[in-house]
């Protein structure tokens, strides 16, 4: 009958062990990282768990999956180039949490309960000005048609200056890329404003080159038809003229 009774003692301690393991361990996964705090100071846990005692402690989860999101500058938020042109950039980012402990408490502090969703509007929302900064700081130094030939240069620069940000809040940039870039609409913009005026007055001096190149293109190829359909023409002429002279002679 002891023995019994034992028994039954020993398996009654199991089960509660287990429930309470089951309720007050927390353990990490291959895409989730734990930040406990509370009694005993931090701790970061990115391979396996630990005890996480209610009152005493405070688990935080960090998503170590891949951010990504897209984000542009367009209409009266385009981007202002060297020429005084508005372009209208789309880039998209790629960020993932530093797989340490001080990557993966700093992004836990950085952006707080937002990095559990692994979503990537809560680092959009946080980098938002640093990305339009970088984005703008590269389109200042580079002309809209030199952004075009040379996306990598231009995507390069943005990305050490994201990179450099994110760093200190604990991501890493895994890839940046351009998507699009094109000329903005103008029109949407205020002309009395002195940058506008300047981009307006440089299209328009464009756009005239470009027509007076076309128009100098048409009409010489227009003078070229003429010429070889004369000397074709005359070319034609030359058969009879010659068998004429022949009968004359």
């Amino acid at each position: 009958m002891i023995w019994f009774l034992a028994l039954l003692a020993l398996a009654a301690v199991i089960l509660i062990g287990i429930w309470f393991l089951h309720r007050y361990y927390a353990k990490a996964t291959l895409e989730t990282a734990l930040v406990r705090t509370g009694m005993g100071g931090r701790r970061v846990v990115l391979d396996g768990g630990c005890l996480a005692l209610p009152i005493l402690h405070q688990v935080q989860r960090v998503s170590m999956g891949t951010i990504s999101f897209t984000t542009s500058r367009s209409g009266r938020e385009a981007l202002m180039t060297q020429d005084q042109l508005r372009a209208d950039v789309e880039m998209e980012f790629e960020f993932y949490v530093d797989p340490s402990e001080k990557g993966v408490a700093t992004a836990a502090q950085s952006l707080g309960r937002r990095i559990a969703r692994g979503g990537g509007d809560a680092v959009h929302e946080v980098l938002a000005g640093q990305l339009a900064n970088a984005m703008q700081n590269a389109a200042a130094s580079r002309g809209l048609t030199d952004i075009h030939l040379d996306r990598a240069g231009y995507t390069d620069e943005v990305a050490r200056l994201v990179g450099a940000h994110a760093e200190r809040l604990g991501l890493v940039l895994v890839s940046a890329s351009l998507v699009a870039v094109d000329q903005s609409d103008l029109t949407q913009h205020d002309e009395s404003n002195a940058f506008n005026a300047q981009g307006m007055r440089r299209l328009a001096e464009l756009v005239a080159e470009q027509r007076k190149t076309r128009v100098k293109v048409e009409t010489e190829a227009e003078i070229a038809i003429s010429e070889s359909r004369l000397a074709q023409h005359n070319k034609r002429l030359e058969g009879p003229r010659a068998e004429r002279e022949a009968e004359i002679a």
